[in-house]
């Protein structure tokens, strides 16, 4: 089993299964730390799972900008990330609510989690049994870390089909996209989010 400072030196290198570990070991705790940063006043409007989706997606971008191979460095590292996403995010509803473009969200907190959880249903393989070896707590993280990884519009089509629940014709429209397009998407992302489920779970029921 590698260490943490393994594991670190390996993503810096370019190692994303590495890196998918350290953020799988590490959601729990950014969302603690997000979740105390987060104005009252957008809750219902930005969720923390919003915030830490996107602070994990932008960490599979920004890793080779990370200095040092300590646990601490990774933690601060990634807290920063997330502390400026959470910040862009707020100024973008902010701008939203000045334009006259309120809209809340339709999930956030306990239900953006169902959601997650109800996604691990949905994946093919045996991705679903893998999953119950591990925690549901730990099988959300892994599961929002895999969603990260995917490209940037099976990530967008996901979120908006099966996380927000959007229709097939909405979640078209939103992305200028024709459904059946929407639909390969879909089925390419499920694809993937079942491979990085499995190696997650192998990973988490061998500690």
């Amino acid at each position: 089993m590698s260490t943490t400072e393994e594991l670190i030196k390996n993503a810096r290198g370019g190692d994303r299964r590495a890196l998918e570990l350290l953020l799988i070991q590490h959601a729990e705790r950014l969302r603690i730390h997000l979740l105390r940063g987060l104005p009252q006043r957008v809750q219902g409007r930005i969720s923390v799972e919003d915030v830490v989706q996107e602070t994990l997606a932008q960490a599979f971008l920004k890793i080779r900008r990370l200095r040092g191979d300590s646990e601490r460095s990774f933690v601060a590292w990634l807290y920063a990330i997330g502390d400026m996403t959470l910040i862009d995010l707020v100024r973008k509803d902010t701008a939203q609510i000045r334009g006259g473009n309120f809209q809340r969200k339709q999930f956030a907190g306990d239900s953006a989690n169902n959601s997650l959880v109800d996604l691990l249903g949905q994946l093919p393989g045996d991705s679903i049994t893998a999953s119950r070896n591990v925690a549901i707590k730990e099988g959300v993280a892994a599961l929002q870390v895999a969603i990260a990884s995917l490209p940037d519009d099976q990530r967008r089509a996901v979120q908006l089909h099966l996380l927000q629940g959007k229709s097939l014709d909405e979640t078209a429209d939103e992305m200028q996209r024709t459904k059946a397009s929407v639909r390969s998407l879909l089925h390419r992302a499920k694809e993937q989010l079942a491979d990085a489920m499995g190696r997650a779970s192998n990973w988490l029921s061998h500690r």
